[in-house]
Order: C-alpha cells, then structure tokens, then sequence
C-alpha cells in the first residue's frame, strides 16, 4: 500500500470560504507563537474541506511551518495507525539521524510500533515487543505525542489528517490524546471528515466529540450564489447567465466539486443559456465517466476497488496486460479529469466522488469477483507478509462468499493477532469479528474455530474497555464450549466473561 501524499490543489483558486480560512490562518499563528490548537472542518463530499486545507498549507510554507499529511485510506484495508504512520514518516523525513534521535527520546521504540519505517533512517531501532499490559497503549500514545511536540518545537509544525471518517479507531482515539496536549506545543492539527457519515456511527461520533472538547469545530456549507457565480466565470468565461448561475445554485446547493463539473459543460457549450444541466449530482458526475470508453471504465471499476489511490503493479498484476497499456488508460482518463498521477507508480481518483460512483455502479457479483481477484494478486505479490495482512483480509472479506470465507477468515484472524500486537484492540476486535462472520459460510463450520475467535473477539474488546461488547463475545464462547462438553474450554470462557 502506497503512501498518501498531499492531495493535488485544485486549479480553480478557493472562493466563498475566506472567513473560515482567516480563522486558520489566526491558528497558524498562534501555533507559530506556541500556542496550538486543533481544528476539525466537516462537511458533505465535494464541499470543499480538503481544498481549504491545501490553502493553508500554501500559506504555511512562507511561515516556515513543517507540513505532515495523513491522508486516511477510504477504500479499506490499511493498517493500524495508518493516517499517523504517515505524519511521522513526514516529519522524520528533513531531519539527521541524530536530531531524529533526540525528538524520539526514550520513546523510539514505541514510536517505532506506529511507523516501523523510522528503523530506515535509524538502523538498529526495532519496535518495542508486544505487551497485553494495562498501560502499554498509554505509553505508546504517550511516546508518540512527546515525539510530535519535540518535532514542532524547533519549526512550528501543520498536521494535516484528511477523511477521518475513515480512520481506524485507535488513530482517532491518539487524536484526542494529541488534542488534549496541543495548548503550550507550536503544532496546529486540522482534520477534515463528513459529518453525515461520522453522526451514523456512534463509536466515531464519540471518538470525535471528544477531540472537539480541545478544539473547533467548522461545519462548512454551500459557497452561496455569488461564489457559484464566480467559480462560472473563472471556468465559462465572463458573462454566464443569473438563470444559469441560479440553476446551477439549486442542483449543486452550493457544492464547488460539483459546481465545478458544471462549470466544465458550460465550459464546452456554445452558449451557456443553451447547455441543458443534470437534474442531480449523480448524473452530472455520470456524464463525465461517460466520457471515456468503455473499457477505460473497467479498468477505473478494478482501481476504485482498490481504493482512492492506487498502485500501478497491484492494478497491473490485476488486469494481467502490459504496464504501458495500463498507462495509456489511465492517462485517457487522466486527460478527462477523473484521475492523476500523484507520485512514481502511484495513481489516484481526482475526487472521492468518482472512486464512489465507479464502485457502486459494480453489481455484488461483480464486486465480490473484483475483490478475489485483488487478493489473489496480493497474495502473489506479498504471501505472508505482515505488513499487507489488513489489505488481504480486507478484500478476502469482501469477496467470501467465492470461497465459502476460507481465505477471510485466514486473513482476518491474523490481521486481529497483528492489530492486537500493534495495540490497536478496536481494529482487532473489527477483524476478529469479520472471520467470525466469514467462518459461518463454511460448509461444515469448524467448533473449535469459531470458540477462539470468540474468545480472542472478547480479548480485544476487553482490551478496548468495551466490557459489554467483550461479555457478548465470551457468551458466545461459552455457548460453543457447552455444546461441545468441554470443561477447559468452558472454564476459559467463562473466566472471561466474569
């Protein structure tokens, strides 16, 4: 899985969000000043939240702030930590060795559980040995936050996490401990998310108002219709019609991704009066897909199983032709706007809102074959690897029902051992969970398989502090056991439970 750098800025120049990007710039700041703080923009997909982002950060660059990107991985299957990971990786990157030491202090190692790749700039540096104790996850977010605010101290730092919707549980939880510590550190936090898909989940609705307790809060909305009305002009040229630019306010509500698109068939009309516009988003992205041949579309359906960003070799190995075919493709649809190249092999949707509408114009059978077919190339591409264990169990869960979960539940069983060693319990929890569910669609159903993960699902959440939740899945244990007559394994369960 590739690293997520800083998403491409948009060419049009931002409209309609100067008040929120001024109160930035105010944390910016005060954060160069030594008093960070931490700001969380919310909004719908297309709104605008990354694009903000992008504009402070241009201004942060003459103020000789660091930028460190976390980019969270909205098509599934990163590791723990992941949005994290690549901070660290960011800030270790434009340091020596031997400041990089000093910054890590007596906490390398467990900073090392988070981002193994600092033993790159530091041979020698293996991460601390998994620990089941009461205190270990403390000590490591302890570590990696000490880390952060030595890295910000010498040059103010802008931590950039974009899509926390996505993010795994226990990077949003070393969130909040990173919050509570910003007020005397020269590090300002903004992260980006969407506030319809965080309020539907209850786990990721707590997780994030318990970081806004130490920060802000921007709901950010439609631009208006002077600003749909400027970013018409700077595309469609001068002069674009009020009953255009209202219409245009009434199917995009304001949204400047769509605005945008819209921007772009008036763009090619004759006259804007005569272009006749989408009844809703849907159709208008619909239209710009359209735009390319069909076969370029099969490829796009594969990449956005994927993910929003994809590697040129996993796609490769995946449509089984040549890497110089696979380019040209991608560049026809790179010349309609729907994807670009954002770094050596790496390529991505221009938008989230293209990877989603690719993907879910797939039919579950197709989505089911498409996902086999990722993780037979990651197999073939990795074996065992730990490290692409979360990605295989995640596309081996998603195509079960191929294999009757053989390969689910071998992948996500051993993505919950790798997150529990990580400390990421919550994450183990949802993988334990997952081969639990993927072991059901076997033909005849392993007894003795489905009591481990039970109890292995009661370990992780007990480990999380869910003790309800780790009740659940040691009852579970314990109705297997009893079914089965065996007084150890009743005994362990139930030893659990209490």
């Amino acid at each position: 899985m590739p690293f997520g750098s800083a998403p491409s800025r948009a060419a049009a120049t931002l409209v309609g969000r100067e008040e929120q990007l001024e109160e930035l710039r105010g944390g910016l700041a005060e954060a160069t000043e030594g008093r960070g703080g931490l700001f969380l923009l919310a909004g719908e997909p297309g709104i605008g939240k990354t694009r903000l982002v992008e504009e402070l950060v241009e201004l942060a660059v003459p103020s000789d702030a660091h930028c460190a990107w976390g980019r969270c991985w909205e098509g599934g299957g990163a590791p723990a930590y992941w949005p994290w990971r690549q901070v660290i990786r960011a800030c270790a990157a434009d340091v020596s060795p031997t400041a990089l030491t000093a910054q890590l202090g007596g906490g390398a190692a467990d900073v090392a559980h988070v981002a193994p790749e600092l033993g790159e700039r530091l041979p020698g540096l293996v991460p601390s040995p998994p620990s089941q104790s009461d205190d270990a996850r403390a000590r490591l977010f302890e570590s990696v936050v000490t880390y952060l605010r030595a890295a910000a101290h010498d040059r103010p730092l802008l931590v950039a996490l974009d899509d926390l919707h996505a993010a795994d549980e226990p990077s949003l939880r070393l969130l909040v401990r990173l919050a509570a510590e910003l007020g005397d550190s020269r590090m300002l936090v903004v992260g980006t998310y969407r506030g319809n898909e965080v309020a539907a989940s209850p786990r990721l609705r707590r997780v994030v108002a318990d970081a806004a307790r130490h920060g802000r809060v921007m709901a950010l909305g439609g631009i208006g219709e002077k600003g749909v009305a400027q970013l018409l002009e700077r595309w469609a040229g001068a002069g674009v019609p009020a009953a255009v630019v209202r219409r245009v306010q009434e199917v995009t509500d304001g949204n400047p991704f769509l605005t945008l698109e819209m921007a772009r068939q008036l763009q090619a009309g004759p006259r804007a009066e005569e272009v006749r516009l989408p009844e809703d988003s849907q159709l208008l992205i619909g239209r710009r897909l359209g735009s390319v041949e069909p076969a370029v579309v099969e490829l796009l359906s594969d990449a956005a199983a994927l993910g929003r960003e994809f590697d040129l070799s996993t796609l490769c190995a995946l449509e089984r032709q040549s890497m110089p075919a696979l380019v040209d493709d991608l560049q026809r649809a790179g010349r309609a706007g729907i994807v670009e190249e954002v770094g050596l092999g790496r390529w991505a949707f221009s938008h989230a809102l293209y990877r989603e509408t690719v993907y879910d114009d797939l039919s579950p059978d197709n989505r089911v074959d498409v996902h086999r077919r990722i993780a037979e190339a990651l197999e073939e591409r990795h074996g065992d690897d730990v490290a692409a264990v979360a990605e295989l169990a995640h596309h081996s869960f998603l195509s079960a029902p191929a294999d009757r979960g053989a390969k689910a539940v071998k992948y996500c069983a051993a993505a919950g051992r790798a997150a529990m060693a990580s400390l990421a319990f919550e994450d183990a929890a949802r993988f334990y969970a997952r081969a639990r569910e993927a072991l059901a669609l076997a033909a005849h159903v392993d007894e003795h398989s489905r009591y481990d993960l039970s109890v292995a699902l009661g370990e992780a959440w007990f480990r999380a502090g869910d003790l309800p939740s780790a009740r659940e899945a040691y009852g579970a244990a314990l109705t297997v056991a009893r079914a089965l007559g065996e007084p150890d394994l009743m005994a362990r369960a139930a030893i659990g439970f209490a």
